[in-house]
C-alpha cells in the first residue's frame, strides 16, 4: 500500500489485505466478501468500507458502503481520507474536484503506487 490503513484489528487488516489481493485479481465478488468481514471485524474501518463500495454488487450497496466510509473518516489516515473524498466527488460527478484531491494523494504519497493509481489524472509515460 505505502500508505496508513487505519485498523487495530490484526483480523480486520488481514481481511482487508486479502479483499485488496482479490480485487487486483479482478476477483471482486471474493475481494467484497473479504472487505465485509473487515469491517465486521472493526466497524470503524472506513478504508474498509471505501473497498466495499468500490466492489459492491448494487447501486445502494455502493452508496451505503460510501456513507458508512465518510461517516468513520475522521479516524481513518490522510492518504485514506482523501480516496473516501474522491469517490464522493466521483460519485456527485465532480471531475475537476476529484482530480485536484488526486494530485493531492500522488504528491503526498509519491512512493505508493496505489496513490498513483487512485489518482484520475491521466499520465503521459
Amino acid at each position: 500500500m505505502k500508505h496508513p490503513i487505519t485498523t487495530s484489528s490484526s483480523v480486520a487488516r488481514d481481511h482487508f489485505l486479502q479483499g485488496q489481493r482479490e480485487f487486483d485479481l479482478g476477483r471482486f465478488i471474493d475481494a467484497n466478501v473479504h472487505f465485509k468481514e473487515a469491517v465486521a471485524a472493526d466497524p470503524s474501518f472506513a478504508f474498509a468500507y471505501l473497498n466495499a463500495a468500490f466492489t459492491a454488487n448494487s447501486l445502494e450497496e455502493f452508496k451505503r458502503n460510501l456513507a458508512l466510509a465518510e461517516q468513520h473518516a475522521a479516524a481513518a489516515s490522510e492518504a485514506e481520507r482523501l480516496q473516501i473524498q474522491m469517490a464522493r466527488k466521483g460519485f456527485d460527478n465532480d471531475l475537476a474536484g476529484q482530480l485536484a484531491l488526486g494530485k493531492q494523494l500522488a504528491e503526498k504519497y509519491p512512493d505508493s503506487p496505489r496513490a498513483w493509481l487512485a489518482s484520475p489524472e491521466p499520465r503521459l509515460g
